[in-house]
């Protein structure tokens, strides 16, 4: 998915829509995302490193996926 036309996008909320697959690095094109809300989906695999690229995140709701492993290091920098 290319997130790049989405550039200047403050918010995503695409919470409780029984999304599946993972969530794409190329999510770190949206550089002005502040809340990034995901929970509730039926999401699979890891937390992208790219996510710490979004410099100007203040919210982060990832819970109530099917996410495995650990928060990125990186992540922690936001």
């Amino acid at each position: 998915m290319d997130f790049s036309a989405l550039s200047t996008l403050a918010t995503l909320d695409l919470s409780h829509n029984q999304l599946s697959g993972s969530i794409p690095s190329s999510i770190e094109h949206l550089r002005e995302l502040h809340a990034l809300l995901l929970h509730g989906n039926q999401i699979r695999g890891s937390i992208p490193p790219a996510l710490a690229n979004l410099t100007k995140l203040t919210t982060l709701r990832l819970s109530n996926n099917e996410l495995v492993g650990s928060v990125p290091r990186e992540i922690g920098s936001l």
